[in-house]
């Protein structure tokens, strides 16, 4: 539920509509969710980003862009815990 909450947050605060959204894990074991949204001001473009939890700590990675540079590289997916 928080990280719903989460992610719906993220999503209303860039103004965008979900697109994608599913469950994902940090670590092997940390609960986490990976989405992406469409955006439509100030230009139209995708938002990506990766929320997990680990402990009590909430942690967010977003990357936004326009829809001519749609592809960009997603730092998270290379996310550790040190």
């Amino acid at each position: 539920k928080l990280l719903a909450s989460a992610r719906d947050d993220m999503v209303r605060g860039a103004g965008g509509r979900l697109t994608e959204d599913e469950g994902t894990t940090l670590a092997g074991k940390y609960p986490g969710r990976r989405f992406r949204a469409a955006v439509a001001d100030p230009r139209p473009g995708a938002l990506d980003a990766r929320i997990y939890l680990v402990g009590p700590k909430l942690y967010q990675v977003m990357a936004m862009g326009t829809e001519e540079r749609k592809s960009t590289i997603f730092l998270a997916r290379d996310m550790r815990l040190k």
